[in-house]
């Protein structure tokens, strides 16, 4: 696990964060309104949020995803490298660790129950149900 830490200054009359290396050396900027580790199998990976918007960084400080998406969350505390991204009022399930979307921004909701994830679609209003790490489409409907 990284030593990396999330520090804060104040600028503007605003708190900002950002992160700092063992070393002291700057890994991320403090320009966020807000800075959240998760670690996972001894990386760091940091939901950074700019001006209501939220993203990723690798603990090297590089940027995985821009801050473009409405929120981002751990999907389940059993599963902590896939995250529930929100953008534009839809849903889709990213994996951190091999860094690409699982299932693209485009569920009215999931949710997790064991491994199994429940998809409900925005214009059907159906649900469907697949396997987390299956790459199969969701068998509708529900």
């Amino acid at each position: 696990m990284s030593r990396n830490q999330i520090v804060s200054i104040a600028r503007n009359g605003s708190t900002l964060f950002g992160v700092i290396g063992q070393n002291s050396q700057q890994i991320i900027s403090c320009d966020y309104a807000s800075v959240t580790s998760i670690a996972h199998n001894g990386r760091d990976f940091y939901i950074v949020e700019k001006q209501d918007k939220f993203g990723i960084n690798g603990e090297d400080g590089r940027v995985i995803l821009s801050c473009v998406y409405d929120s981002i969350s751990i999907l389940n505390q059993s599963f902590p490298q896939y995250l529930k991204v929100k953008r534009n009022g839809l849903y889709g399930i990213y994996n951190i660790i091999k860094e690409d979307f699982e299932r693209d921004c485009e569920a009215k909701e999931i949710t997790l129950t064991g491994n199994i994830l429940s998809i409900k679609y925005p214009k059907t209003f159906l649900w469907g149900l697949v396997k987390l790490s299956s790459t199969e489409k969701v068998k509708l409907p529900f």
